[in-house]
């Protein structure tokens, strides 16, 4: 399937999505709009990312995913980055927008951006519906298409990144290239899921001084959107300068 074939269904995802924030005095018609447009959005994203951009750490991993650290590796940050992602989403609804959070869990759910313009739309797509449940501790943690499709991609990348270095390791002749993308892994890998940590900790404290905060609704917003993304950059170009070091004839698939 051809990439170009999900830019109509991106196109009607965003549409959804304006009809979501003008049904926003209706709960089950926002959310019935919201989950609609951000499922097939984001579908359609990592549709169009894996068939182009991330076409080869996508093989890789799917050729090797039965290997033993290929497996630790993929489950243990994809559960990593899902807990952490989670917790500072349903931070972010609790103290920023005042979304409450009531028993029964789990909950699908959805906040209306209003008015209906360009950022409210995206912002529909990226943060709408969520689903939150507890955990143990009384911990509560929310997951939207956005946080779920980024998590996904960025194992991905993670777990690419792993096998190709591991691969790297083996041969003799470039072993001592195997520092730098070690380093390129370990900090763009824990650089996503430790900013994340570190502004749930700063967010988690007394919601009234929020406002005094430098962390605005807008930065806090920025940073959830930008961080996977740009941890995705930095993984794939990171993947690309090691599979590009190994010797065509060590490489594991032939492209």
């Amino acid at each position: 399937m051809k990439p170009v074939y999900f830019v109509p269904l991106i196109a009607l995802s965003l549409l959804l999505s304006f009809m979501g924030s003008i049904y926003f005095y209706s709960q089950y018609l926002s959310n019935l709009y919201y989950s609609i447009s951000s499922i097939s959005f984001w579908v359609s994203i990592s549709a169009i990312l894996i068939l182009t951009y991330l076409k080869r750490p996508f093989l890789y991993v799917v050729r090797r995913f039965r290997e033993k650290i290929s497996l630790l590796t993929f489950f243990s940050y994809l559960l990593t980055h899902y807990l952490i992602y989670g917790f500072l989403l349903q931070r972010i609804f609790q103290v920023v927008y005042g979304v409450s959070f009531n028993l029964p869990l789990p909950i699908i759910s959805s906040t209306p951006f209003y008015p209906p313009n360009i950022i409210n739309i995206l912002l529909g797509v990226v943060f709408n519906p969520y689903i939150s449940f507890y955990l143990p501790y009384n911990v509560i943690i929310s997951l939207s298409p956005f946080s779920l499709t980024s998590g996904l991609l960025t194992t991905i990348l993670v777990t690419s990144n792993v096998i190709s270095v591991k691969n790297l390791y083996f041969i003799k002749r470039v072993r001592a290239l195997i520092l730098a993308p070690i380093i390129g892994l370990i900090g763009a890998g824990t650089c996503c899921i430790t900013i994340p940590s570190l502004l749930v900790a700063y967010i988690t404290p007394i919601p009234a001084i929020l406002v005094a905060l430098p962390l605005s609704l807008t930065t806090l917003s920025i940073i959830y959107i930008t961080l996977p993304m740009i941890t995705i950059l930095a993984l794939k170009l990171n993947f690309d300068a090691v599979y590009n070091s190994i010797p065509k004839s060590f490489r594991i698939e032939k492209w």
